[in-house]
């Protein structure tokens, strides 16, 4: 996106430039060109902006107590879900994208270097052309004649060549001379490696028609660019169009090679021969070329607008929908998303309707939290890609009750009984307004309605032995304890005994979420203590 944004407005200044030289346009199409390969350079290595959410974490949900508080305490815990989440399977299609990416830039590379081998092999066959007319005018560049029949090329940077084809030896000295100051126009603007920069970017992004069009556009600027240097020493313009359009009919009359398009820019290509012709001819067309002062504030405009598109952050957004077990849709849920490498953490709320949404997010890998009392707290590692819009349908599953008990080994009171018999109302549950809508999340706790008080054991009165015992199981759908396992037995058998012997017998009003009952899980801690 941020190449493409580069490209597309040094496209857009071309537009509004056409009315300037043509090496005003190819240079100022260049330089972007070459800020749009470096765009990715400068992301890397220059600090990123962008703006601060005002979402912010306000605290923690707090626990709610529930049940008996002198000796005996119970609450809803909230801990982490055991179960993660799904990860989305989308690896499979990334992988088959870079595949795919990987394998369009291997095949553009290949042929450029096909081209460069076939250019290198040509050069290497080719017999120097030693003319006293055009030494003085050649000056450092070598000048080559090679067997290939349509091949008139310019190519090189240190040890720039200009290769004609087997046919110059029969051209005039007109179109000699028009030729080779046409050849070494583009080797004194330096078009050649600036081509070549050109197609390295095309074929990192060669599934982008934008870089393609570019790659085009900068070709046909280099080629009118030179014909105005070639008429600007003095050759008419209808001259010069006579000698082009010839040039052109005598090159394609011999038939063309499979690599007929090499690596280097071409003074008689057909495709660009009707745009130039229609250049030439007209005496109103600005050629002057760009001067030194142009050149460097041009390079410090595009960085001016290459950077911050660099270290601009494509931002993302992370939305979705929260339902309980039952698939009611659960409002009012801190929903926290934190970045442990940027040091961030932002939090929202689930709407009524359990949708929640984040915006504005940079890229990079988060830690996503939902929290509401009752429920056990969800937790997910999510990596969101800059410009992504990730959505996430969240379930939330019933947190865990939990019960503190402690006995003292002094003798149990006689008359004391176990409770029971307590009166428990329930929920007026009433049809949804909205039956197409289900709101979730409502949970009514349940409610002891048979204790029995563990016992501390009567062979170990008096030995001063202590210990906790905590015990997992689950009230059922019928509010009865099953499934009681000890998960630490505080180091004596007797005393785990004792506690899971009074446990099993307590009873709970049923556990309703959304007014339907459910199974939740429960956490007994039995502390047994030795009374100073």
């Amino acid at each position: 996106m941020r190449v493409t944004l580069v490209v597309v407005a040094a496209l857009a200044v071309n537009t509004v430039l056409r009315n300037r030289s043509a090496a005003v346009r190819h240079w100022v199409l260049a330089m972007a060109l070459i800020c749009a390969g470096l765009t990715p350079l400068l992301g890397m290595v220059l600090p990123e902006w962008h703006p601060v959410m005002d979402q912010r974490v306000s605290g923690r949900a707090s626990e709610r107590a529930t049940g008996p508080s002198v000796t005996t305490s119970v609450m809803f815990s909230i801990p982490q879900d055991k179960a993660p989440a799904k990860a989305q399977s989308a690896i499979s299609l990334d992988r088959a994208l870079r595949v795919a990416w990987v394998a369009g830039s291997a095949l553009i590379l290949l042929t450029l270097l096909v081209g460069f081998c076939r250019l290198a092999w040509l050069a290497a066959h080719a017999r120097r052309v030693i003319d006293h007319r055009w030494a003085q005018l050649m000056g450092t560049v070598t000048l080559l004649q090679s067997g290939h029949p349509t091949l008139l090329v310019t190519w090189g940077f240190l040890r720039p060549k200009i290769i004609l084809p087997a046919s110059a030896s029969e051209w005039s000295d007109e179109r000699m001379r028009i030729v080779l100051w046409h050849e070494l126009a583009h080797i004194h603007r330096g078009d050649w490696p600036l081509q070549m920069l050109a197609e390295l970017l095309r074929a990192a992004y060669w599934f982008n028609p934008i870089v393609w069009l570019a790659c085009k556009r900068l070709r046909q600027e280099s080629e009118q660019a030179c014909d105005d240097a070639v008429l600007s020493r003095g050759v008419a313009g209808l001259d010069y169009a006579t000698e082009l359009l010839g040039l052109a009919r005598d090159l394609s009359e011999t038939r063309r090679s499979a690599f007929s398009d090499f690596p280097a820019p071409a003074m008689a290509r057909p495709s660009s021969l009707g745009r130039r012709v229609s250049a030439m001819l007209n005496a109103r067309i600005d050629r002057r070329p760009l001067t030194a002062t142009a050149r460097m504030a041009t390079v410090i405009a595009l960085l001016f607008i290459a950077i911050p598109i660099a270290t601009a952050q494509s931002f993302a957004t992370l939305s979705g929908t929260i339902v309980d077990a039952t698939t009611g849709l659960v409002p009012g849920v801190n929903v926290i998303l934190s970045n442990a490498e940027r040091q961030s953490k932002y939090e929202v709320r689930s709407k009524g309707d359990g949708t929640f949404e984040f915006i504005g997010l940079p890229a990079g890998v988060y830690e996503l939290d939902a929290q509401m009392v009752g429920f056990a707290t969800l937790h997910e590692k999510l990596t969101i890609a800059a410009g992504e819009n990730l959505q996430r349908r969240l379930q939330l599953n019933l947190g865990s009750l939990s019960e503190t008990v402690i006995v003292t080994d002094e003798e149990p009171n006689p008359t004391a009984a176990p409770k029971s018999g307590v009166s428990v109302r329930r929920p007026d549950c009433r049809p949804p307004l909205h039956p197409e809508i289900t709101v979730g999340g409502n949970i009514y706790t349940p409610k002891k309605l048979h204790d029995v008080a563990p016992e501390y054991p009567a062979a170990l009165r008096g030995t001063g032995v202590q210990g906790t015992v905590i015990l997992d199981g689950t009230i059922g759908v019928d509010g009865l304890l099953k499934n009681v396992e000890v998960r630490r037995d505080g180091g004596n058998e007797e005393l785990a005994i004792a506690a899971v012997n009074a446990v099993r017998d307590w009873q709970y009003s049923p556990t309703l979420l959304n007014c339907s009952p459910v199974e939740v899980q429960i956490t007994t801690t039995v502390t047994f203590r030795h009374k100073e």
